[in-house]
């Protein structure tokens, strides 16, 4: 999720990535707010490896190198945090509504910026939609027969040389406790006390924005009451300045070599 604009969001929504390490680790140090939290934080096995040491976090359906992800890694090295991110792979896959799972199967890579400083991207097509729209993104299958979440962590390991299983889980069978986004985002938004920090920026307008305005920010506020600190999100930017929207939702021009020795271009 990529905007410029935070203007209906409160004051302290973000966090500045710098001050967000040292309240974490001030926080790290008090016993009573990790007791609270362990009481109100049921996380599955798979996702307890944050509680081992501070982490940044992303939540995305399935780990992909497009622009705002590699910028996250490298934040994440530079602050001495430890990355990780979240994959929600019974998520479903769409067509439209939601650019960074459209994305998923129809891959917007960077080419070149012209003269006048505008982005030229060339799409390319990896999925048959008709076939897979609606279907879990764990069963969708590329037009050369790999698995679609398989296919973008090759990606990501052949773009960042990072082995996805050492940073990245899947998420659904926590998801699954909840009913809805509004129960599960109050609970999400909990590991941000004291356990790690957000990479994030929640749209306040568009078709995202009743999303961020009656989901994300009633679980923001119930948190910041309940745990009498703040989730720690930090906005989705490099170190605080701001990058053109939507260069972070696009793959570099690297993954388009990476496809075409794939067979796919």
């Amino acid at each position: 999720m990529s905007d410029m604009h935070s203007e209906v969001l409160p004051p302290d929504f973000y966090t500045p990535l710098a001050d967000a390490v040292e309240e974490l680790t001030k926080r790290r140090k008090s016993p009573t707010l990790l007791q609270i939290v362990r009481e109100n934080l049921k996380l599955t096995p798979e996702l307890e490896v944050l509680f081992e040491k501070p982490h940044l976090v992303m939540f995305r359906q399935v780990l992909t190198p497009i622009t705002e992800t590699i910028i996250f890694f490298e934040l994440a090295k530079k602050y001495n945090l430890s990355p990780f991110v979240i994959e929600y792979f019974e998520d479903k896959f769409v067509s439209t509504g939601n650019t960074f799972k459209r994305g998923l199967g129809k891959l917007p890579i960077h080419q070149f910026t012209d003269k006048n400083n505008f982005d030229v991207i060339k799409y390319n097509t990896v999925v048959d939609f008709n076939s897979h729209v609606g279907h879990t993104l764990g069963s969708v299958i590329t037009s050369k027969g790999e698995a679609l979440k398989d296919f973008h962590h090759d990606l990501f390991f052949k773009t960042l040389n990072i082995k996805p299983i050492i940073i990245s889980r899947d998420g659904s069978s926590w998801f699954k406790q909840f009913n809805s986004s509004h129960e599960y985002y109050e609970s999400f938004l909990n590991i941000f006390i004291r356990d790690a920090i957000l990479f994030e920026t929640f749209l306040d307008a568009g078709s995202e924005s009743d999303f961020t305005l009656n989901t994300v920010l009633p679980a923001f506020n119930h948190s910041k009451v309940k745990f009498e600190h703040k989730p720690l999100i930090v906005k989705a930017t490099y170190d605080n300045t701001e990058i053109n929207f939507p260069i972070l939702d696009y793959y570099p021009t690297k993954v388009g070599e990476i496809l075409t020795e794939k067979g796919y271009i």
